[in-house]
């Protein structure tokens, strides 16, 4: 199954809005046994990423399997992930926030290689 960009998009609110009631004060003190927050955000971005930057706005199966394979997680990971801190809003504002900036700065231009260059 191909994931377009809308499609992306409801499927990461329908994960927040089931997660949500998942969690609790507890949650974010329960993160053992999850991948670290940062690799959550980092994988995130580039698939939001490389989904934007797919010809038709689909993320193939096997692009989504090579950046999961790249930082050693399965998509079970990032289920499990927003799972336990899913209950915990502000956490998750934050998180989701994190993922949007680090996927801009993906689109982005590489001016940083070359300063005298304006994007």
């Amino acid at each position: 199954m191909k994931v377009t960009l809308p499609t992306f998009g409801a499927l990461l609110l329908a994960l927040m809005l089931v997660t949500a009631g998942c969690g609790g004060d507890e949650a974010a003190s329960a993160t053992t046994g999850t991948i670290p927050e940062q690799t959550f955000v980092t994988v995130m971005a580039e698939l939001h990423h490389a989904m934007g930057s797919a010809l038709d706005g689909e993320l193939s199966p096997a692009v989504r399997d090579e950046i999961l394979a790249h930082h050693g997680i399965e998509a079970d990971d990032l289920i499990h992930f927003a799972q336990v801190l899913g209950g915990d809003i502000p956490t998750m504002l934050r998180i989701w926030q994190e993922v949007a900036q680090q996927s801009r700065l993906l689109d982005a231009p590489d001016t940083a290689a070359q300063p005298g260059r304006l994007p």
